[in-house]
C-alpha cells in the first residue's frame, strides 16, 4: 500500500543503488549515504502499515496503539542512545591513547601502520615530494604532503605517468587487502624499464613502506 501511495522514480532509484553496493568490487558505505533519507521514510511508512495491520488483526483501541506506538519510539531513542554512549565511551578510549593518529587507530592496525607511514613521510619528505599511493587522500591529509591515486598498475601508461617529471616521489604500499591493484610485480617492472623502488622506510606487521622511486636513466 506505501509503495503504491508513495512509488516513483526515487524508489526504483534507492532500489539499485542498494543493489549496486552489495554487489561492487571496493567494500564501502559511502554509496549508500543518498539513500540514507528514502531508506528512513520507507522505515517510518513500514512502520505506519504494520501499525494499521496490527490494529486490524488485534482490534486495538485506537488509544492502545498509541500507547504502543508510543512505547516503540521510547524503545527505539533508548536504543539510539545506549549506541551513542557506547561509541562515545569507545571513542574517549580511543583519545587516551595518544595524540598521534596511529595511536588513535591502534585496533585497525592497517590504518595505524599506514597512519605511521604518513607521519614518516610528514617529517622526512620535502615541500616538492610527491607521494602516490591507493588511500591518497588519507595519505595527504596525514602527512600534509601531495599525493597522487596509484593503484601500482604496470601498463606502460601508468609506468610512463609514474616516472614523469622531476620531483622526487615515494610510493606507498599499504596493508589493505580489500582495495584494487597488486604492489608485487611493480619493482619487478620498474626495473625492466631501468627504474628501480629504493626502501626508505617500514612499519610493525602489518607492514606499511614507503619507497622511493628511482626514475629510468
Amino acid at each position: 500500500r506505501s509503495w503504491s501511495l508513495a512509488g516513483g522514480a526515487a524508489e526504483f532509484a534507492a532500489l539499485a543503488l542498494c543493489l549496486s553496493v552489495l554487489v561492487w568490487p571496493i567494500k564501502t558505505g559511502r554509496y549508500l549515504l543518498p539513500v540514507v533519507p528514502l531508506l528512513g521514510i520507507y522505515l517510518l511508512l513500514g512502520l505506519r502499515e504494520a501499525r494499521a495491520w496490527l490494529m486490524t488483526r488485534l482490534l486495538l483501541a485506537p488509544r492502545a496503539s498509541a500507547v504502543a506506538s508510543a512505547g516503540g519510539v521510547a524503545a527505539a531513542c533508548a536504543v539510539l542512545l545506549g549506541l551513542g554512549v557506547r561509541d562515545a565511551a569507545a571513542n574517549v578510549v580511543r583519545l587516551k591513547r595518544g595524540a598521534a593518529p596511529s595511536a588513535y587507530y591502534a585496533d585497525r592496525p592497517e590504518w595505524a601502520r599506514y597512519l605511521e607511514a604518513a607521519d614518516w613521510l610528514r617529517d622526512h619528505a620535502t615541500p616538492g615530494d610527491v607521494a602516490m599511493a591507493r588511500r591518497h587522500f588519507a595519505l595527504y591529509v596525514y602527512s600534509g604532503h601531495y599525493s597522487d591515486k596509484y593503484r601500482f598498475d604496470t601498463s606502460p601508461e601508468e609506468l610512463a605517468y609514474l616516472t614523469e617529471g622531476t620531483a622526487r616521489k615515494y610510493v606507498v604500499e599499504d596493508a589493505f587487502d580489500f582495495l584494487r591493484g597488486d604492489f608485487a610485480p611493480l619493482p619487478a617492472a620498474l626495473r625492466a624499464r631501468g627504474g628501480d623502488l629504493l626502501l626508505r622506510y617500514e612499519t610493525a606487521a602489518p607492514p606499511v613502506r614507503v619507497w622511493e622511486l628511482v626514475r629510468p636513466r
